[in-house]
Parts: C-alpha cells; sequence; structure tokens
C-alpha cells in the first residue's frame, strides 16, 4: 500500500529537518504528487523492477502529469530494502544525486511512497 500517514508524516519531519539545517524553507507534501510516487511504486512492486522509467519507458514525468500536476520543475528518488522513514532519509542523504534533490531549493512539495520495501519521493517547483 501506499505510504501510511505515519510515514508521510515521519518522511516530511525528516526531510524538512535536513533542509532547515541548511537554510532551506520545507516541502509541504502533496496528494499528486503522492499518487504519482504510489503508482510507480506499486508498479515496481508488481512487475519487480527497480527503475526511474517503467519498461515501457515511461518517466517520473510522465507519471507526476498523469497524477494530475501541473508543469514544474520535478525529479525522483528511489530506494528498495530500507525498512523505515529514518533509514530512507539516511540513505538518500549520503547519496549525492539524491541528496541534491531534497535540497534543492526550487522544490517546494513532494510526495513519497512506500510498497513493500520500494520508496519512492517525488518532489516538484512551484507551477509554471
Amino acid at each position: 500500500m501506499a505510504a501510511g500517514t505515519s510515514v508521510q508524516s515521519a518522511i516530511t519531519s525528516l526531510l524538512n529537518a535536513e533542509r532547515t539545517k541548511r537554510g532551506l524553507g520545507p516541502l509541504t507534501p502533496d496528494a499528486k504528487l503522492n499518487s504519482a510516487a504510489a503508482s510507480h511504486a506499486r508498479d515496481m512492486d508488481r512487475r519487480d523492477y527497480f527503475a526511474h522509467q517503467s519498461p515501457e519507458g515511461r518517466t517520473h514525468v510522465d507519471r507526476i502529469t498523469a497524477a494530475g500536476y501541473c508543469r514544474a520543475s520535478t525529479a525522483e528518488n528511489l530506494a528498495k530494502g530500507y525498512r523505515t522513514p529514518e533509514r530512507v532519509i539516511a540513505g538518500w542523504m549520503e547519496s549525492a544525486g539524491h541528496r541534491k534533490n531534497m535540497l534543492n531549493r526550487k522544490y517546494t512539495r513532494f510526495g513519497i511512497s512506500k510498497v513493500n520495501g520500494y520508496w519512492v519521493m517525488t518532489l516538484a517547483g512551484p507551477c509554471v
């Protein structure tokens, strides 16, 4: 299933604590970005793959657009196998590319999903 309220709350707190330490504003959870993250996490789990693109070549931009989010700058973080919000955030913070996404000033909203060990975070800036 998609990230529940406790996972969403924990990720929001942990993510925004990392941003606050660096003088950045908080990211706000977004239902459409949650939906995009959940669809990809479910698909990876159901079809047993781990990639930013689906086997058909759909990208995070395709999923975010399909979820109804406006045209904006976007990014996606993936992880697999982490059991807790604390570990997945720590893992992403240890990876330069994932850390850069989470600490990017242009992003203001995010979505998160965890499905059977597959984690997906979608990030987006304001609508253009």
